[in-house]
């Protein structure tokens, strides 16, 4: 079934030309932040862009979209969501999911917190994405490319703050109470070269205090009374942007945020504001990045996270550096809580065992003394077999029993298609990453 076909409207395909547009504008803007070296000035609608597309990313995958076409909500939300589709006239919870990605998609990235039209809790997590995780750009170390997985995009670690969890419990006991972690980062691994890291703007507050002299457990945040963890990230470096605004700001002009009335739970989105305008409208403003090159064990800690919280399919470039990435995790993966932004967490460390026999039988049978493999397919039950340029994938068992990996360009258990994507590096590179992210039969 084609998940974004929509038979009520006069063009069915309407959110697919929507996401196609933001895909590529996205692409353009990672493209050149790839290729731009130590920095990257980026003219604000192209911040802009890829906040919205990073958002979309999550919105979009198997998880939340079964929310909506399976009805997986806990009783609150669920009464909730109905509320809203009957307000706006819509069929069932799949026409909710549409008519949310449709608004989003043709709103302006400052207007969403507020478009009633958009459902409040979708609304609020963007809104929270926007004022509290700041953007980090990261390139991987030479000898420890990223790993792609179908669920990479968005993977939380933070902090499950036990008064938070306990008043989630009460409200709903469906919901599980690592839903009320207070997240340090979200890590968006978009090729074998590239992460991007929306960092919590208490992370930014507690490097200020450090370098102010402050002990680093006073330095630590608190939240009700209770310190946070240290991010599993505390190490990568921590860099603001650099604002050029234009037209430069009066004294007048200083950011201010306006204190909400609390007269109902719309009032709590109100945007940083900058010379009476939210500061994202200003698209003449630009932003130079820092470009952070990372060390081979930071490197080895983005796909621990992801090795931690893989679901079905990951692609790799080599199998000498998948394993080596598995042996970091194994002897020094200590997450604490981390996961999608939806579905279960995982605790504990997934078996790799059968995974890892295939991969030492790649290394001795077929990886060239070079010590660096063009791409392979590895097989359960066949070994490995040469696939010329095609991206490197692998089966992950779920537990000790290995599961079927599909060949290149077929038709997983689940219904999603894996396609050829070229070389492993390069925006295009991920699997199934920005080259048809938003595919209309690929869900992750």
């Amino acid at each position: 079934m084609n998940l974004y076909k929509d038979e009520a409207k006069d063009d069915p395909y309407d959110i697919e030309k929507l996401f196609s547009k933001l895909e590529s504008q996205a692409a353009v803007v990672i493209k050149k932040i790839e290729g731009a070296g130590s920095s990257i000035t980026l003219p604000r609608p192209d911040v802009n862009t890829l906040r919205k597309f990073l958002y979309l990313l999550n919105y979009r995958n198997s998880l939340r979209s079964a929310q909506f076409t399976e009805d997986k909500f806990d009783n609150a939300t669920r009464a909730e969501v109905d509320t809203f589709r009957r307000a706006h006239g819509l069929k069932d919870f799949r026409s909710v999911w549409m008519f949310n990605m449709r608004n989003i998609l043709t709103s302006n990235h400052w207007d969403i917190p507020n478009n009633k039209d958009i459902f409040y809790i979708d609304r609020s997590d963007y809104f929270f994405a926007l004022q509290n995780m700041q953007l980090g750009f990261f390139t991987a170390h030479a000898d420890i490319p990223f790993i792609l997985t179908e669920n990479g995009f968005g993977l939380y670690e933070g902090t499950t703050v036990p008064f938070l969890a306990r008043m989630a419990m009460a409200v709903s006991p469906e919901v599980h109470p690592v839903h009320s972690a207070i997240p340090h980062t979200y890590t968006y691994a978009l090729s074998p070269n590239f992460v991007v890291i929306l960092r919590s703007v208490n992370l930014t507050e507690e490097q200020r205090a450090l370098d102010e002299g402050v002990a680093p457990h006073l330095a630590r945040p608190k939240v009700f009374g209770y310190t946070l963890t240290e991010s599993f990230f505390a190490d990568f470096p921590r860099t603001m942007a650099d604002v050029t605004y234009n037209p430069p700001l009066r004294k007048s002009d200083l950011p201010t945020v306006e204190t909400p009335d609390m007269s109902g739970p719309e009032d709590l989105f109100k945007p940083l504001m900058v010379g009476g305008r939210p500061v994202m409208s200003r698209l003449k403003d630009t932003l130079r990045f820092q470009i952070h090159p990372l060390t081979r064990s930071q490197a080895e800690k983005v796909n621990s996270l992801l090795l931690t919280n893989q679901r079905g399919i990951l692609t790799f470039k080599t199998p000498s550096t998948l394993l080596a990435s598995i042996e970091y995790y194994e002897m020094y993966c200590n997450l604490s809580s981390s996961g999608p932004p939806m579905g279960e967490p995982r605790f504990g460390k997934a078996p790799f065992g059968p995974l890892k026999a295939r991969l030492r039988a790649a290394i001795d049978n077929v990886e060239p003394s070079s010590g660096d493999l063009d791409q392979l397919q590895v097989h359960p039950t066949s070994g490995v077999s040469r696939l010329g340029d095609n991206a490197v994938s692998g089966s992950i068992p779920e537990g000790d029993t290995p599961a079927p990996t599909p060949s290149a360009s077929t038709s997983t258990a689940n219904g999603a298609t894996t396609s050829n994507v070229g070389k492993a590096d390069g925006v295009s590179s991920a699997l199934p990453g920005l080259r048809g992210a938003f595919s209309r039969r690929g869900i992750f």
